[in-house]
Parts: C-alpha cells; sequence; structure tokens
C-alpha cells in the first residue's frame, strides 16, 4: 500500500513540473517564444452597423510575460484602400494622437492594453496592426485585424481578395463550301472544291482599372487670434479660412506635442476645459477639407499660454 502511495505521489509530481513551466510560457504559445509575449488586436465587437465619419473603437490587448524590463517599440497602424482622417488612443480616460502610442519603451508589465478609435471616411478594406518591434528594427510580436466597410456595415475579412480576369478568346470556325457542277458534253462529272480561309483568332484585350488620380487640394493656412484663459480652461480664438470641411486643434503641456489631445470642430474657436491653474500649455490649429481620395490639411499654427493662477 505504501509503495502504490509513493507512486502515485510522484507521478503527481512530475506532471507539475511538467505544467507549470508550459502555463508560465504562455499555453497557447502564442507570440515569439524566445521574447515570451502575445498581442492581440480583438474582434469581439467588431462587426456590426457604422456611419462613415464616425469614431470607430477597437480593443487592443497584450500580454508581457517575459518581456518585463526589455526595451521595445510599440507602433499601432491602420492601412487600406483609403486615408482615414484620425486615429487616437485612450489612456487614463483622455484620448490622445497616435504618435505618442507609437514610441520606444521599456516594458513595466502588462500595462499595454488600449483602446483606439479610428474615423473611416470611405468604404474600402483596412488593416489593423498592433505589435511590439525590437531596437534593431525587428518585428517581436504582433496581431493584426482585416475589415470591411460597405453598406453601413464594418465586417471582418479573413485577406484580401485578388480577382483575375481571364483573357476572353473567341474562335471563328472555318467554312468550307462544295460546289458540284456537271460537264455538258461529258459523261465525267468535275467536282470543284472552293474552301473559304479561317477568320483570324480574335482576342479580347483586358483593360486593367486604374486608380483614379489624387485630387489636389489647397488649404488655406489660419492663424490663432485670440487665446481666453481662466484657471482650469482655455478658449482658442482662430483666424477663419474659406471653404473648409473644419479645424483640427492639438492641446499639449510639450512643446514638441507629445500626448497631445486632438479635438475637431466647424467652429472658429474651441474651449478647452479641465485644465490645471498656473500652468504652461502649447495649443495649435490647422484647417482640413475633405476630398473624395481623403483629407487634406493646412499647415499648424502654433502658440504657448499659461492659465490663470
Amino acid at each position: 500500500m505504501n509503495k502504490k502511495l509513493i507512486s502515485i505521489v510522484t507521478i503527481m509530481a512530475m506532471l507539475v513540473v511538467m505544467i507549470i513551466p508550459a502555463w508560465a510560457d504562455g499555453g497557447d504559445n502564442t507570440g515569439d517564444d524566445n521574447f515570451g509575449a502575445a498581442i492581440y488586436v480583438k474582434k469581439d465587437g467588431v462587426e456590426g452597423a457604422y456611419t462613415l465619419g464616425t469614431a470607430k473603437e477597437f480593443k487592443l490587448e497584450f500580454w508581457a510575460s517575459g518581456i518585463v524590463g526589455k526595451q521595445v517599440v510599440r507602433t499601432v497602424s491602420v492601412t487600406g484602400d483609403n486615408q482615414v482622417s484620425s486615429i487616437e488612443y485612450k489612456d487614463g480616460g483622455e484620448w490622445y494622437d497616435i504618435s505618442g502610442f507609437n514610441k520606444e519603451m521599456t516594458i513595466a508589465g502588462n500595462d499595454l492594453d488600449r483602446t483606439i478609435r479610428v474615423v473611416f471616411d470611405k468604404e474600402g478594406r483596412y488593416t489593423i496592426s498592433y505589435g511590439l518591434v525590437n531596437t534593431e528594427g525587428q518585428d517581436v510580436v504582433k496581431d493584426q485585424l482585416n475589415i470591411e466597410i460597405a453598406d453601413g456595415q464594418i465586417k471582418i475579412v479573413k485577406e484580401t481578395e485578388t480577382t483575375t480576369t481571364a483573357t476572353a478568346e473567341t474562335t471563328t470556325p472555318a467554312v468550307v463550301e462544295t460546289t458540284t457542277s456537271a460537264a455538258a458534253e461529258t459523261t465525267t462529272t468535275t467536282a470543284k472544291t472552293t474552301t473559304v480561309a479561317p477568320t483570324p483568332t480574335t482576342t479580347a484585350k483586358v483593360t486593367k482599372t486604374q486608380k483614379p488620380t489624387a485630387q489636389k487640394v489647397s488649404v488655406g493656412n489660419t492663424r490663432i487670434r485670440k487665446i481666453v484663459k481662466t484657471k482650469k480652461s482655455a478658449k482658442v480664438i482662430y483666424k477663419k479660412i474659406a471653404k473648409v470641411s473644419g479645424y483640427q486643434l492639438q492641446l499639449s503641456r510639450s512643446s514638441k506635442f507629445k500626448k497631445a489631445v486632438t479635438k475637431t470642430t466647424k467652429k472658429i474657436s474651441y474651449k478647452f476645459k479641465k485644465l490645471k491653474a498656473n500652468k504652461k500649455y502649447y495649443v495649435r490649429v490647422r484647417g482640413y477639407v475633405k476630398t473624395s481620395n481623403g483629407t487634406a490639411y493646412g499647415k499648424w499654427r502654433k502658440k504657448k499660454f499659461k492659465t490663470a493662477k
């Protein structure tokens, strides 16, 4: 009885030794085994109704495992049939321009879960890519989500389909005409054969569809006329530009606009709220025009200010 119990305990111990390292390595072996990480663009809740020109949110998930403390570059991109007008990420309850997300960083833990929102202006197919690149520029781990926007709906697609048009070939068969004529004063019948030459083979040409030439649009430049400041707000008033779709503004504590708050409006003023008293801020504004091939932007005009005490 004691020997049997010892055997059972030994087997259980061996199983534990085998299972725990596998679980610690991620279990499903997602990502790079040598780097020890997994990354996902969530598919849940993506499909459904969508209105062009509005923001669509996507969830990003990250599992650090064995890469805590390593130096990487975090990236998110949206590519596809058309250019998108806006990509932002959410951090601490605030939305920021995606330029602040794509950066070099040291992994501190499983703190890379984020939500991004994208504004699509035209129907088509798009790819959302989320990944980490090491300091040598090589992909460490990545995931992507392919979607299609059409008829007011977003759906997930496996890959971009390529359609090949076959060359049409039409062949006209040869026609053979036989005429028999009898000689009037002879008993011998002479057969006369007339052959019609075959019609040459006709090959239908397939014309490739060319992408429309990008529309060139000139966007006028604005300038900041005035900033009305209080302790916790700042109203930015700027010059009106003729024939623009709207204005894009960014606010940051950094002169390089790191972690900038991005806003869009059709008005010639915008009020930023929930600011901190007696602090220096930087603000910039530019006009934009929506075209059939995307969005064209004017030049940034920036100014610094300090909130009231």
